[in-house]
C-alpha cells in the first residue's frame, strides 16, 4: 500500500496555517449554539447604532482586503502602523503592475526614474518580513521570509517582473496570521471595559452583523450573502426566502421591496405567504452537512488553501478538526461545485 504524507500540506503553505483555521472554527460552533431563534443580543448602547444602519447590504459587497484590513484595525487586532503597511503595499504594488503594464505596451524597461518605487516596495517587503517575525512560530516566519526574499530577489534581476496573485496571497496571509494571533491572545485574557469600545463605531458593528449573517448564510445554505443576493436581482424567490429568513432587514433592499409591491398588485398569496414564513423562520432551524467545511473554504481560499491539490486539502481540513466530504469522489463533487 502506497504510504500518503497526511502532513505535506505543510510544505506549500504556512506550517502553522491550520492555527487561524481552528480559532475560526471555535467561532463557527459558537453560531452554532446560539439561542433557536437566531437572534443576536446587545447591550442597549449598541443598538441605537445597529438601527443607524439598518441595510447591511453594503457590508456584503465590500473586498475582502480593503474591508478586513480597515475593520481589524478599527477592533484592534493590528495596529495603525500594520494595517497602513499592509495597506500602502497593497496600493504600490498595484501601481508599480500598471507601470509595468504600460511600459510593456510601449517596449520599454524599467529605467533609473522607476528606481524609487523600486526601493520603495523592497522597503515594504523588508518590514512585511519584520511584521512576520511577530508571530510564535519559527517555522512559520521562515515560511513568509523565504517567500518575500524570492520576491524581492526577482524584482532586482528581472527588467519585466510583474506580481502575481502568489504574493498578495502571501500579504494576505501575513495579515490574517497577525490577525488571527491577536484574537487567540485576546481570548486568553480578561476581558476590560476597552475591549468594547471599538464596537461604538457604527462601521464596526455594521462589519460584525454583516460578517454574523453571511457566516451564518454559508453553514445553513452553503452560499453566501452576495450570492443570495444576486440571485435575487435574477429573480429568484427561492434564494429571496433564504436571504430573507437570515436578514430581516432586507424588505428595505429594493429588489425584494419590488418583488413584495409586485406580488401584492398581483394578488400573488402564495409568494406572500413564503414571504412571511421565510420572515417568521429561525436564521439557525438548521444548518448544512458541511456548511463548517464550505465556511472556512470561502474565507481562506485565496489567501493560501488554492495552493493545495484536493488530497492535500482534504487531510489539512481534518486536521483542523472538519469532517469534510468523503475523499476522493465526494470531496472532489464538493470542491468543484462549490469552490472551484
Amino acid at each position: 500500500m502506497r504510504f500518503y504524507d497526511k502532513n505535506s500540506w505543510k510544505k506549500k503553505i504556512d506550517p502553522a496555517f491550520d492555527k487561524p483555521i481552528k480559532t475560526y472554527l471555535k467561532y463557527l460552533r459558537e453560531i452554532e449554539h446560539l439561542p433557536n431563534d437566531g437572534q443576536v443580543t446587545f447591550q442597549d448602547e449598541f443598538i441605537e447604532l445597529i438601527s443607524k444602519n439598518p441595510n447591511l447590504l453594503a457590508d456584503y459587497n465590500n473586498e475582502f482586503k480593503i474591508e478586513m484590513l480597515q475593520f481589524n484595525k478599527n477592533i484592534g487586532l493590528v495596529t495603525e502602523h500594520e494595517s497602513e503597511l499592509l495597506l500602502n503595499t497593497i496600493n504600490t504594488i498595484d501601481e508599480y503592475n500598471r507601470l509595468l503594464r504600460g511600459l510593456q505596451k510601449e517596449g520599454s524597461r524599467i529605467t533609473i526614474s522607476q528606481f524609487p518605487m523600486l526601493l520603495k516596495i523592497t522597503s515594504q517587503m523588508h518590514s512585511l518580513i519584520k511584521l512576520a517575525e511577530k508571530l510564535p512560530e519559527e517555522e512559520s516566519k521562515q515560511y513568509y521570509a523565504n517567500k518575500i526574499n524570492v520576491f524581492i530577489k526577482d524584482i532586482r534581476t528581472k527588467h519585466f517582473f510583474q506580481f502575481q496573485k502568489d504574493f498578495e496571497s502571501i500579504l494576505l496571509s501575513i495579515f490574517i496570521r497577525v490577525s488571527f494571533n491577536g484574537i487567540d491572545e485576546s481570548n486568553e485574557k480578561s476581558a476590560i471595559k476597552e475591549d468594547t469600545e471599538h464596537l461604538k463605531n457604527p462601521i464596526v458593528i455594521n462589519k460584525l452583523m454583516g460578517f454574523l449573517f453571511s457566516t451564518i448564510s454559508q453553514i445553513s445554505y452553503q452560499k453566501d450573502m452576495r450570492e443570495l443576493l444576486n440571485n435575487v436581482e435574477k429573480g429568484d424567490d427561492k434564494s429571496l426566502f433564504k436571504a430573507i429568513t437570515i436578514d430581516k432587514t432586507l424588505t428595505s433592499y429594493e429588489p425584494v421591496k419590488n418583488r413584495i409591491i409586485q406580488a401584492q398588485a398581483s394578488g400573488d398569496k402564495e409568494f406572500l405567504n413564503k414571504l412571511g414564513k421565510a420572515t417568521a423562520k429561525s436564521p439557525l432551524e438548521s444548518f448544512g452537512q458541511h456548511g463548517k467545511t464550505y465556511a472556512v473554504l470561502k474565507l481562506f481560499w485565496n489567501i493560501e488553501l488554492y495552493k493545495l491539490n484536493n488530497q492535500e486539502l482534504y487531510y489539512f481540513l481534518k486536521s483542523c478538526g472538519l469532517k469534510p466530504p468523503a475523499y476522493q469522489d465526494a470531496f472532489d463533487k464538493f470542491m468543484q461545485r462549490h469552490i472551484k
